[in-house]
């Protein structure tokens, strides 16, 4: 027997035509089909030193071998070396996907007439569009269910529904109704690729996942620079206000190239609604055009491939064809390159790079301007980025336990297979009325540690379904509380910081399903421009911030100060000469006087500001979500300005009552304005 290398790849296309590098005269090199026999795949196995293969058809050979009933089926399967092609696809994007091998359940009864009834109901009153979308997760295909690869928007061929929803969803489409199954071996690319004793691989989008290869696998990020020099050219993206009018942007440039160059043109769509949209668009303009998604993937490498040829127009989701090269006709590099237009960005930056670099290979423009959305998009796209990493790692943390029950239950079966005394393995005497007693006790021992793995599965599946089912209960009662808000005051033109303020707390509100407050606060009078306000003033309501001053007054919570503008600057040049700390604080002098001083003063309508009184011997402390726990010294924390005597609040105490009375409880706010959450924070404990 020979030691096996593995040459995976992500997508069902023949091996590339670099096999022949490998060509040596102690290479036996094969290409693993899924159509192989048991024993080509043995044979396969045993002579090969270098096998091409999918990585999906590599995984499923190793559950196949362990579900073998026979010693003389096993394959001598040893797993030294992998180099993967797309390898951030195969152990990024897909690493959580399970491969699962299922087979018919025995046993399953007849469903009563009463909950097919039930089951009519409740769809009657679902509504297409709002309730689900036809067409995106699954497609009819051959007169099969098929359900469709969200990542990639190619057709999952080997993917089912569990829980009853394949077969309900056949029957509403008058499909031939499956028979129900239960999954009986599963394993996750994460856990499988793992078993190898190297790993390595190939792809132009790993950087950004470096860390993520070096604790998940072990493996090093290296880049490797290019062997010409970059003569793409990527130009910034335009931003619309709709869909539509974006939609229209992108059709009105295929329609101008062809009226002018007819460079050929490849159009990435986010997921195959898009997709098919683009392409009504384009037949209304009577542009001919081919689509390519989860509905003629059969014919992926071909149309990619003829991609470049001139007044060529594809329009594919934005996965598809990941791999093939876009080889430029003569008269489409005379006529100025390969158009690329990225319809919209996806989620996360790699599948954006990679669509570029599929066909940056040869001479590329991405037709698509505006640096600030940009720099929001990327930080929105790191940040989930981010996130999706964390889940992937809580998903492998919970993988490697049921890793381990998988090693021990083949480890068991293995014992089976090639035991001479299998008494001893049993919990109940042999039946002595067969012929071959060894055997008939071998396969019945076999088939319960199958269906105890098999039952261990399925209960894995429920506690996971109903994980789910209570998370998203969870999330659906905090998301009727998530408020969040973009404040701003009306001294002028947006800005960087507030555009990336907005962005956030609406990506928030929108991942709770809360909502989103735009708030004007124009609580700088001098700064403030009519031209920014005029449509805000007439709704400002001075007398919600009176009724909250008036309680922090009565409850001595807060006090008037009379010291006039210049008074103040005096006290304050005269504590700077006189102390050597900068951290001047105001002297509360006013807090001193009486109450019949304050009603004098306020009857000679003298000028004042109103003063939150801050109790000064305790700690003030918050929980924040990028900091932990955050402390703030009271003692440093001034008796700070709430109003003045024209009945305009400070930003501070305006801020903390809108936010109470709008119901506002998640803030994203820079760092700048930490010393402000302190006065907020004060402010917050006082109201109660």
């Amino acid at each position: 027997m020979r030691s096996a290398s593995f040459c995976p790849r992500a997508g069902s296309y023949p091996p590339p035509n670099w096999i022949v590098t490998f060509s040596h005269p102690n290479f036996w090199r094969a290409v693993n089909l899924r159509d192989y026999s048991a024993v080509e795949k043995k044979d396969l196995y045993h002579n090969c030193t270098v096998i091409y293969t999918t990585s999906s058809e590599l995984g499923f050979d190793y559950l196949r071998n362990n579900l073998v009933t026979n010693i003389d089926e096993k394959r001598k399967q040893d797993y030294y070396y992998a180099i993967i092609d797309e390898v951030d696809s195969i152990l990024i994007d897909e690493a959580q996907n399970p491969l699962i091998i299922s087979r018919p359940a025995r046993g399953k009864g007849k469903i009563h007439p009463l909950e097919y009834q039930l089951a009519t109901k409740i769809a009657s009153f679902l509504e297409e569009k709002k309730d689900y979308i036809v067409d995106q997760k699954e497609r009819i295909y051959k007169e099969k269910l098929i359900l469709i690869d969200l990542l990639t928007g190619r057709l999952a061929l080997n993917r089912v529904y569990g829980s009853g929803i394949q077969q309900a969803i056949e029957s509403k489409e008058n499909l031939l109704v499956s028979p129900p199954s239960k999954n009986i071996a599963t394993i996750t690319y994460q856990n499988f690729f793992r078993l190898f004793t190297k790993l390595s691989g190939m792809t132009g989008t790993a950087e950004s996942e470096a860390k993520e290869f070096r604790e998940v696998y072990g493996m090093e990020v290296i880049v490797i620079p290019p062997y010409r020099k970059l003569i793409r050219k990527d130009h910034e993206a335009l931003f619309f206000l709709d869909r539509n009018n974006k939609y229209r942007a992108v059709v009105r440039k295929i329609k101008k190239n062809f009226q002018t160059r007819k460079r050929p043109i490849l159009v990435g769509s986010p997921n195959l609604e898009v997709s098919e949209h683009i392409s009504q668009l384009l037949t209304q303009e009577e542009i001919f055009h081919q689509v390519l998604n989860a509905t003629n993937h059969e014919l992926e490498a071909q149309i990619i491939s003829q991609a470049g040829e001139i007044d060529s127009v594809v329009v594919s989701t934005n996965m598809v064809g990941r791999g093939v090269d876009i080889p430029l006709s003569r008269e489409s590099k005379e006529a100025g390159g390969l158009i690329v237009i990225i319809v919209e960005p996806n989620s996360i930056l790699r599948p954006d790079q990679q669509f570029r670099g599929r066909a940056g290979r040869q001479v590329l423009q991405r037709a698509l301007s505006g640096k600030v959305i940009n720099l929001l998009v990327s930080e929105a796209q790191e940040t989930l980025r981010n996130i999706q990493a964390d889940h992937r790692q809580r998903t492998l943390n919970r993988d490697l336990l049921i890793n381990r029950q998988r090693k021990i239950t083949y480890h068991y079966r293995e014992k089976i297979l090639t035991g001479s005394k299998l008494e001893k393995l049993a919990s109940f005497p042999a039946p002595n009325n067969f012929n071959n007693q060894s055997k008939h006790l071998r396969s019945l021992l076999l088939r319960h540690v199958d269906d105890f793995w098999s039952e261990y599965l399925e209960c894995l599946n429920k506690i996971d379904e109903l994980t789910k089912i209570r998370m998203s209960e969870i999330i659906c009662e905090e998301s009727k509380s998530v408020r969040t808000r973009f404040a701003p005051s009306p001294t002028g033109d947006l800005h960087l910081g507030g555009a990336r303020t907005a962005l956030f707390n609406y990506l928030v509100a929108k991942q709770k399903r809360g909502q989103f407050i735009l708030r004007i606060e124009d609580t700088d009078q001098q700064r403030n421009h009519e031209e920014f306000v005029h449509r805000q003033y007439e709704d400002l309501r001075l007398d919600i911030y009176q009724k909250y001053l008036q309680q922090l007054l009565t409850e001595k919570k807060a006090y008037y100060c009379f010291c006039s503008a210049v008074e103040l600057a005096q006290e304050k040049e005269k504590y700077l000469r006189e102390n050597q700390k900068s951290n001047y604080q105001y002297s509360r002098k006013c807090l001193k006087l009486t109450p019949q001083e304050v009603n004098l003063f306020l009857r000679e309508k003298k000028s004042y500001l109103i003063r939150f009184h801050t109790n000064q011997t305790k700690n003030y402390q918050l929980i924040d979500l990028v900091r932990g726990q955050v402390v703030f010294p009271g003692n440093d924390i001034e008796d700070f300005v709430l109003c003045r005597s024209n009945g305009v609040p400070l930003l501070n105490f305006a801020v903390v009552v809108d936010d109470h009375t709008m119901k506002i409880n998640q803030i994203l706010r820079g760092e700048e304005h930490l010393s402000n959450t302190a006065k907020q924070l004060v402010l917050y404990e006082a109201l109660g």
